[in-house]
């Protein structure tokens, strides 16, 4: 069923592999894990094999929360959606305050700018991944100052602490609001599709596959005549080039040629001729 819907079967062993090993689920918690993921790739408009191939790279960062560590991913993807920033890139922004001095620094530096005791560093570093985000949107906006509104050097100076060195990527996270963020996770908490939910969404895929594949089958007998056409017109100039000796295309240059000089002389005698009856 998750191959039919374009989710490849070698991705499907993986991400249950991880589920059992990485996640210590359940064969039954892991596949119920691949439901839900899909079910929220569906309800963000992500391609399902893109959001189980992402969950499967960020599994040596999310296995660290356990079991939990679905509903923290599925709040990043939808962040990820929501900024058009990869997961993993997000993942790495964020990683920066799994450690004390390094949220320290980067909490230090972002009150600083924003004038205030916005952020908590150490409250920081028991976050997870996901919270940081909506944290650092909900820290920019209790400052009453709006990212988008801040000058050049105040763009650079808080994007820097935050980790950011590309101003496009500053632009899209630090940009966004702390509700668009929260209503992007109630999106992508679309709960688990069930058996049947599954087996309808296969149907539908698969249906519009075969649509797909009646529809070549007609074009290729619709243009069938056409490519036989094509393919006796080529095989006549093979045995013609044969006949000359391989010498085709040198004949069909000079004639090209002599033809060409055919009609320059014949447009100059008309010409010619032209010119002494108007004379």
């Amino acid at each position: 069923q998750m191959d039919q819907m374009g989710f490849s079967t070698a991705t499907t062993v993986a991400l249950l592999d991880s589920g059992t090993m990485a996640l210590n689920m359940t064969s039954d918690e892991a596949m119920a894990m691949s439901k839900e993921v899909t079910a929220a790739a569906q309800a963000l408009g992500i391609p399902v094999e893109q959001m189980n191939t992402d969950l499967q790279a960020a599994m040596p960062i999310i296995a660290a929360y356990g079991a939990e560590g679905v509903k923290v991913f599925k709040n990043v993807a939808a962040a990820a959606k929501l900024t058009q920033i990869s997961t993993s890139r997000l993942l790495a922004i964020t990683s920066q305050f799994d450690t004390f001095e390094g949220a320290a620094t980067s909490v230090g530096n972002l009150n600083g700018i924003l004038g205030g005791n916005y952020l908590n560093s150490l409250e920081m570093v028991e976050m997870a991944d996901d919270e940081r985000i909506s944290t650092l949107l909900r820290g920019i906006e209790a400052s009453g100052k709006s990212f988008q509104e801040m000058s050049r050097l105040e763009k650079r100076a808080t994007a820097a602490a935050v980790g950011i060195t590309d101003m496009a990527e500053a632009n899209r996270l630090l940009g966004q609001s702390a509700d668009a963020y929260d209503l992007m996770k109630m999106k992508a908490d679309a709960g688990v599709l069930s058996q049947e939910q599954l087996e309808e969404a296969a149907h539908r895929s698969r249906t519009v596959m075969e649509k797909l594949t009646n529809i070549m089958q007609s074009m290729a007998v619709a243009v069938g005549p056409l490519v036989d056409l094509v393919n006796s017109l080529a095989e006549v100039l093979l045995w013609v080039d044969d006949a000359l000796g391989n010498k085709l295309a040198p004949t069909l240059l000079i004639l090209s040629g002599l033809l060409t000089w055919h009609i320059m002389l014949t447009k100059q005698a008309a010409a010619a001729v032209a010119a002494k009856a108007l004379a």
